[in-house]
């Protein structure tokens, strides 16, 4: 390629990155190829009511394999979760592999603090 004029350069994700709630399925976040920056909205219900809720983020290729790395780790304020009722929380990944999160619950929303590694 000589004439890179026009061209687009877009980052996306090369491994994918999954999430794990207590009580809950370990799933995908963000699938590999995931164009950045990424925003996914998830929901979580705390096992019991008062129950800490904390949701653990890691990249791999398998949802299952346990050579997985920890990115952190997304604690939910006891205050939201201690009803038992559900929160939504939107996590971010920015085009530097930044995680960050959101939690929205009772129409008001506020950054959650992500515990690297």
């Amino acid at each position: 390629l000589t004439d890179l004029a026009g061209a687009v350069l877009i980052d996306v994700l090369s491994v994918p990155i999954g999430m794990m709630s207590p009580g809950g399925p370990t799933q995908w976040l963000f699938e590999r190829g995931t164009t950045l920056p990424a925003a996914k909205t998830i929901s979580i219900a705390p096992q019991k009511p008062g129950a800490e809720c904390v949701v653990g983020i890691w990249e791999g290729t398998d949802l299952t394999a346990s050579d997985r790395q920890t990115l952190g780790r997304i604690r939910v304020p006891l205050e939201l979760t201690g009803s038992g009722a559900a929160v939504s929380i939107e996590v971010r990944l920015s085009e530097d592999l930044e995680l960050s999160a959101l939690v929205r619950h009772g129409g008001a929303s506020r950054p959650l603090v992500v515990e690297r590694g």
